[in-house]
C-alpha cells in the first residue's frame, strides 16, 4: 500500500483551520445517573476543560461548539466512570450513544461515520493488544530455540499485522476523513517477522512516520502524537553506543523528523515536546541543541550566547569541561584532592541506598570496574544517604574495593551543586586532569566508553 502518496495528495481535504459553523455534541448514556458531563479539548497532548453540561433528561447531555471552534480530538467525561474520546470535524451534529456499564465497548453514532470508524478501530485494537499481551507473557517462559516460542512469536506478529491491515482498510475506504488521521497516528507500523533485534529496530525507524499525515494540523494536540514521538525516540536507542554518541544519534534522528514535510504547527509541538522531555533526562545537550538551533520554520527558543554565558560558580558538567575538584576520603582516613588521586580514569558515582536502580546497577558497575581497573580506572563512590547504617550495610555487601564516601545530601553543598546532582544514580567519567570524558547513564554506556578509551 503506497500510503504516503495518498496522504500527501489529500491534505487539502482535511480541516486545518477553525470552522465557521456551530456543532452540537449530543451524548446519551443509558442507565446513567450522573448530574454533570464535561467536555475537554486536547491541547499539547493534555485535556483542557472547555464546557460542562447538566442532563436535560437522565443520561442526556449536550454541548454546543460555537463558530471558530477547532477541529480535533475532544474528550467527554460523564460522571466519574464514563470517559471517551470523540473526533470533531465539520459535521454539524455528533451524536453519541453508549451504556454506563461498558461505555467504550458500547460507543455508537448514527450520524457521525468518522467517530463510528474511530471507535471501531479502538475496540479492535484493544482486543488484539490483549491477545498479544497474553502471548508475550507466555514467551517469557520459553527459550527462543524451542518450536513453541517460534509459534507464539508468529502468532503475535500475525495479530499485529491483522491490526495494521484493519487500520489500513479504513484509510483506503475513507482517506480524506479526519478520523483516519487519528487512526493511522495510533497504529504503529509492522515489519517482517524474520527481522529481529537491531535489524527490526532499524526497519521500524525507516517506516515509523510513513503512514502519519504530519500535514494534518488537528493531530498536533493529540496525545497520540506525543506517544508516537517517544516511540520513535526509543527506537533511536542503541546499546552499542556510549552516552555522548547516543546523544548525537538522538539529535540526528530528531532533526531528520523535524525536517520532514509537515504543518509548521505540528513541527512546533514536536520540537517543544522534545525539549521538555529531554530537559527531564540527563540528555540536556539534546534539549540545548533544539532550544538554540533553527530548523526549517522553527525559531530558536533561546540564544546560544546566553546558554554559553554561565556565571562563576555554576556547574561545569559538559563533556570537555573540567570537573569540580573536591577532597576524597581514602580508606585509611586520609583526604586528598580528586585531582591528586593517582588514576588514569576517575569515575565519580553518586548513589543512595534507597535508590532501586542504583542497587540494581551496582553489580554491573563493579564488574566494569574489575575489568578496567588494570587500565587505570578508579571509582569514587559517593552515597547521598543521611543514615550511616544502610550505607554501611550495602558497602560491606558489595565489597567493591574502590573509594567509598558518604556525604549527606545538601542542595547548597558545593559538591552536589557543582556536579548538578538532583537525582541518583549519576556518573561522571573523568580523565586524570579531571576533564569530563563522558556522563554515562548506565553501566553499559560506561563500559562502551571505557573500552574505546582503553584501546
Amino acid at each position: 500500500m503506497q500510503m504516503i502518496s495518498k496522504i500527501l495528495g489529500l491534505v487539502i481535504l482535511l480541516p486545518l483551520l477553525s470552522v465557521s459553523q456551530t456543532v452540537d455534541i449530543k451524548v446519551n448514556v443509558l442507565q446513567s445517573v450522573a448530574n454533570e458531563a464535561k467536555l475537554y479539548r486536547y491541547h499539547r497532548g493534555e485535556p483542557q476543560l472547555i464546557d460542562s453540561s447538566a442532563p436535560s433528561a437522565p443520561g442526556l447531555f449536550q454541548f454546543t461548539l460555537q463558530p471558530g471552534y477547532l477541529p480535533g480530538l475532544y474528550r467527554v467525561v460523564v460522571g466519574q466512570n464514563v470517559t471517551f474520546n470523540v473526533v470533531v470535524s465539520d459535521e454539524p451534529v455528533v451524536d453519541i450513544n453508549t451504556v454506563v456499564f461498558a461505555p467504550n465497548d458500547s460507543l455508537r453514532s448514527e450520524g457521525s461515520l468518522g467517530n463510528q470508524l474511530y471507535w471501531e478501530y479502538l475496540r479492535y485494537k484493544d482486543r488484539q493488544r490483549q491477545q498479544i499481551w497474553h502471548i508475550q507473557s507466555l514467551l517469557d517462559f520459553y527459550p527462543d530455540s524451542l518450536l513453541i516460542y517460534q509459534m507464539l512469536s508468529a502468532e503475535s506478529w500475525r495479530l499485529q499485522q491483522e491490526l495494521y491491515d484493519f487500520a489500513a482498510s479504513i484509510f483506503d475506504q475513507y482517506p480524506g476523513m479526519l478520523a483516519t488521521c487519528y487512526i493511522m497516528l495510533e497504529q504503529p507500523p509492522v515489519v517482517p517477522l524474520e527481522l529481529k533485534g537491531d535489524a527490526q529496530r532499524k526497519a521500524l525507524l525507516d517506516i515509523w512516520w510513513r503512514d502519519v499525515n504530519l500535514n494534518c494540523l488537528p493531530i498536533a494536540h493529540s496525545p497520540g502524537l506525543i506517544r508516537r514521538l517517544w516511540g520513535y525516540i526509543e527506537l533511536l536507542i542503541d546499546e552499542n553506543l556510549d552516552k555522548e554518541e547516543q546523544g548525537q544519534v538522538f539529535i540526528d534522528g530528531i532533526t531528520s523528523l523535524l525536517t520532514m514535510e509537515m504543518d509548521p504547527n505540528v513541527r512546533v509541538i514536536l520540537r517543544d515536546a522534545v525539549v521538555e522531555g529531554m530537559l527531564g533526562t540527563d540528555y540536556y545537550e539534546v534539549a540545548e541543541f533544539f532550544q538554540t538551533s533553527a530548523l526549517a520554520d522553527l525559531r530558536p527558543l533561546v540564544d546560544q550566547k546566553q546558554v554559553n554565558k554561565r556565571k562563576k560558580g555554576e556547574p561545569r558538567v559538559r563533556v570537555g569541561e573540567t570537573a569540580y575538584d573536591f577532597f576524597v576520603t581514602l580508606e585509611d582516613g586520609n583526604r586528598i584532592k580528586l585531582s591528586k588521586l593517582d588514576a588514569e580514569f576517575k569515575l565519580v558515582l553518586f548513589w543512595s541506598s534507597w535508590c532501586k536502580y542504583c542497587l540494581e546497577s551496582m553489580p554491573d558497575i563493579i564488574e566494569v570496574y574489575k575489568n578496567y581497573r588494570d587500565n587505570g580506572l578508579e571509582v569514587i563512590s559517593i552515597s547521598v544517604d543521611d543514615d550511616e547504617e544502610p550505607w554501611n550495610t550495602h558497602v560491606k555487601g558489595y565489597n567493591a574495593g574502590w573509594v567509598e564516601m558518604r556525604e549527606p545530601f545538601l542542595i547548597e553543598a558545593s559538591l552536589y551543586r557543582m556536579y548538578d546532582v538532583h537525582e541518583t544514580p549519576k556518573m561522571f567519567l573523568l580523565s586524570r586532569d579531571l576533564t569530563i570524558l563522558s556522563r554515562p547513564n548506565n553501566p553499559r554506556q560506561l563500559e562502551v566508553r571505557l573500552r574505546r578509551l582503553a584501546r
